[in-house]
């Protein structure tokens, strides 16, 4: 199973630059058409938050507009400069959101790996929550497909990052996100957004991946408490690929005109011939 991960890409209204300066619009628009023409082609997107600059419904038109071009299915969850509520009355009925409007999580069970959408957003500040409610309806949630592989996706980093302003909540904030993760091994990945550059870590020993931004980046220094900077890059599709007993995750690449310059082709000798020379003694 292969699964493309995009976050933070701040959709601002059409006509609109994000800062003044930044066409974000056009950089997710640039991120889905990279996932279009992957071979094969993902099983599904998961757009991890953040999905606008301000909430309101012109910027989500102007995002529905992009996702509704896309080939592969898309699922959102909220980050938080998100509205819940215009979220669910914008996106509820296109299958992109399926939640109720009074919770914003839902489980996807139509895979080889469960898919499980968390909320992280504490409405009013741009702070992380998973109170107990959340975390009872996860473990219940869980509870249901005990041996099945599953992936949990939420905005905010739930482990203690080192950057200051994604620390800025007290780190107990997902004390009960850990202990429900912590009963259920079948757990195996949890994908984040929020910090605007890549990260790894863990919670309760399963590995958290934080993805880039499609729109900007921020560098903030590791164990130092100072303002970030905005980097004006889009950060690469993010695709993770579930072997069957585990995930990998990667950066995606993509290079122009990668045919003439794959391998065997500047040795003049088939994939084949080339694998079994790199065997050597082995093959």
């Amino acid at each position: 199973m292969r699964i493309a991960q995009l976050t933070d890409p701040h959709i601002v209204r059409d006509g609109e630059l994000l800062h003044g300066y930044i066409d974000s619009g056009k950089r997710l628009r640039n991120a889905f058409s990279v996932i279009d023409n992957m071979k094969p082609r993902v099983d599904v997107i998961l757009l991890t938050g953040d999905l606008v600059e301000q909430p309101d419904d012109a910027a989500y038109m102007a995002l529905q507009d992009i996702l509704n071009e896309r080939q592969s299915p898309v699922f959102l969850i909220p980050g938080n400069h998100d509205d819940r509520s215009l979220m669910h009355a914008k996106f509820s009925s296109t299958g992109m959101y399926p939640c109720t409007k009074d919770r914003a999580q839902y489980d996807l069970d139509d895979y080889a790996v469960r898919l499980i959408a968390l909320d992280s957003v504490w409405q009013g500040n741009e702070l992380p929550e998973f109170d107990e409610d959340r975390a009872d309806w996860l473990a219940n949630t869980l509870s249901k497909q005990p041996n099945k592989p599953t992936l949990l996706f939420i905005h905010h980093p739930p482990f203690h990052t080192g950057i200051a302003f994604v620390d800025l909540a007290p780190s107990d904030w997902y004390r009960h996100l850990s202990r429900v993760i912590s009963q259920h091994d079948q757990v195996k990945l949890v994908l984040c957004g929020h910090a605007h550059t890549t990260m790894s870590g863990q919670i309760a020993g399963v590995p958290v991946y934080v993805a880039p931004s499609s729109a900007f980046q921020l560098s903030g220094f590791l164990g130092v408490d100072e303002a970030p900077t905005l980097i004006d890059e889009a950060g690469p599709v993010t695709i993770h690929y579930w072997t069957g007993n585990q995930f990998v995750t990667s950066p995606y690449l993509p290079v122009q005109g990668a045919g003439q310059t794959r391998l065997d082709r500047i040795a003049g000798v088939s994939w084949d011939e080339l694998k079994q020379a790199m065997k050597g003694d082995l093959a």
